[in-house]
C-alpha cells in the first residue's frame, strides 16, 4: 500500500485549540494512502524536487515539535524559514494544517533548490493551492493523466481535493523506513492508560441522554458505565461515537483525516481494529462490550 504523510487533526481529534507540537504522534504522521476525493495531483518536472518534497514530508511527520492547529497554521512555515528550510532541525513547538504544511514544504523546495522567482505563500489554502504550485513550476494532472505518465503515484506527489484536504505521497522516500516505524504501544493485552474523569463524565452524561442508562455522572467508570455504552459499528453517528473517537485519538489511534467528528467511518473502524489488536481482544472493528471495557480500563 502507498504511504502518505498526512496532517489532519490535533491531539484531541479537533481542528484547533490544542497544545503546540504533536502530542499524540498522529497530528502529522505517515499512514496508508486513502481516498478523500483527491482530483488534482501535483508533480514537479525535476525529480530532485519531488525527492526533497517526500523526504521533508516524512521528516515533518517524524518531528513531534510540529503539530496541527488551524488557528496557528502558519507557525510551522515561520519556524521552517527560521531553520533555513530544514524540517529536521526545528526544535520549537509549532503548528500547521494540511494546506499550510504542504505550502511550507513547497517553499522549502523553492528555497533550497533555487527554483526561481515564484514563491509559495504561507497563507495558501486548499482552494488556491493548485494555482500557487503551478506558478512555482509544478505540473497538475488528473489521476488518469498521472498514472498514464508515471504508472503510479510518484514520491513527492501532492494529492489535492481543493475543497477539503491535501497530503503528500512519501512511498519511495529514502528516509521512510525509519520514520514509518510506529511508536511503541502496549503489548497485546497490556494495561491501557486510564481515561480522564472529564471524559468519563461526558460519556456517562451522553449515555443517560441517549436513554441507555440512569447512572451517576461522577467521572468514575464502573459496571453502570459499561452497561450504558452501546455497541458501535461503521455507519454509526452521534455524541457517543465522538466520545469513543476522542478516547482512541488520546491513546494514539487516528480515526482519519476528519478526526473525532461523530461519524463512524472507515478511519474509525481501522482505529478500533488496531486498538482491539493491541488490547488483546477480537479485532473486528466493532466497539462492543469487550472494547468498551478496555477503553474504560475496567
Amino acid at each position: 500500500m502507498t504511504k502518505v504523510a498526512n496532517c489532519g487533526h490535533d491531539e484531541r481529534g479537533k481542528y484547533s485549540g490544542g497544545k503546540p507540537g504533536d502530542q499524540s504522534g498522529t497530528e502529522w504522521y505517515v499512514r496508508e494512502d486513502y481516498d478523500f476525493g483527491q482530483s488534482v495531483f501535483l508533480v514537479h518536472p525535476n525529480d530532485k524536487v519531488n525527492d526533497l518534497m517526500a523526504r521533508m514530508a516524512v521528516n515533518g511527520a517524524r518531528n513531534d515539535h510540529v503539530g496541527y492547529c488551524q488557528g496557528h497554521r502558519t507557525t510551522f512555515y515561520e519556524a521552517l524559514k527560521r531553520n533555513k528550510w530544514v524540517v529536521g532541525t526545528i526544535k520549537e513547538d509549532c503548528e500547521s494544517d494540511c494546506s499550510s504544511g504542504v505550502a511550507a514544504l513547497g517553499e522549502a523546495c523553492v528555497q533550497r533548490l533555487k527554483l526561481g522567482k515564484a514563491h509559495i505563500s504561507k497563507d495558501v489554502y486548499t482552494g488556491n493551492l493548485k494555482a500557487a504550485f503551478v506558478a512555482a513550476g509544478w505540473k497538475a494532472y488528473t489521476k488518469a493523466e498521472l498514472l498514464g505518465k508515471y504508472g503510479k503515484k510518484p514520491k513527492g506527489c501532492i494529492q489535492l481535493n481543493p475543497s477539503r484536504h491535501v497530503n503528500v505521497v512519501v512511498e519511495g522516500a529514502s528516509n521512510l523506513a525509519a520514520a514509518a516505524k510506529p511508536k511503541p504501544k502496549p503489548s497485546s493485552g497490556a494495561k491501557v492508560a486510564k481515561p480522564s474523569a472529564a471524559w468519563v463524565r461526558s460519556l456517562q452524561d451522553a449515555c443517560n441522554k441517549a436513554g441507555r442508562s440512569k447512572q451517576a455522572v461522577d467521572g468514575i467508570p464502573g459496571p453502570d458505565t459499561l452497561a450504558g455504552c452501546p455497541t458501535l459499528r461503521r455507519g454509526g453517528k452521534g455524541a457517543i461515537v465522538k466520545l469513543m473517537q476522542q478516547r482512541l485519538v488520546s491513546l494514539g489511534y487516528s480515526c482519519g483525516s476528519c478526526g473525532a467528528d461523530g461519524d463512524f467511518g472507515p478511519g474509525t473502524e481501522g482505529a478500533v481494529r488496531k486498538f482491539q489488536a493491541t488490547a488483546g481482544i477480537a479485532s473486528d472493528g466493532i466497539a462492543g462490550r469487550d472494547t468498551w471495557r478496555k477503553l474504560l480500563c475496567l
